[in-house]
């Protein structure tokens, strides 16, 4: 996780993009529900509040950023957990 934060840091510096690092589910949609973000990337396995949670949240909140979701988990089961319809987010696509 330290080397994708220092690689979007970097990306901050050198395209002048301002970037804004979370360091756990409840500090992310805290910053998501007080700034206007253009995209959020989001980890499926942040601490306190996992990123299914922060999008879910966020959308009831009816803060509309896109958000790109992030695993490490590899396993079919993981990455389609809250891909059913029922659950699903408004704007989720599997891939």
């Amino acid at each position: 996780m330290w080397k994708l934060r220092r690689a979007f840091g970097n990306c901050s510096n050198v395209r002048k993009f301002a970037v804004h690092v979370a360091h756990d589910g409840d500090e992310g949609f805290a910053a998501l529900t007080h700034d206007r973000f253009d995209v959020a990337i989001v980890d499926i396995g942040l601490p306190k509040r996992d990123g299914f949670t922060v999008a879910r949240q966020a959308r009831a909140a009816g803060i509309q950023t896109p958000m790109l979701m992030l695993t490490a988990r590899d396993a079919v089961e993981d990455r389609v957990r809250d891909s059913t319809p029922a659950r699903r987010l408004p704007d989720q696509a599997v891939r």
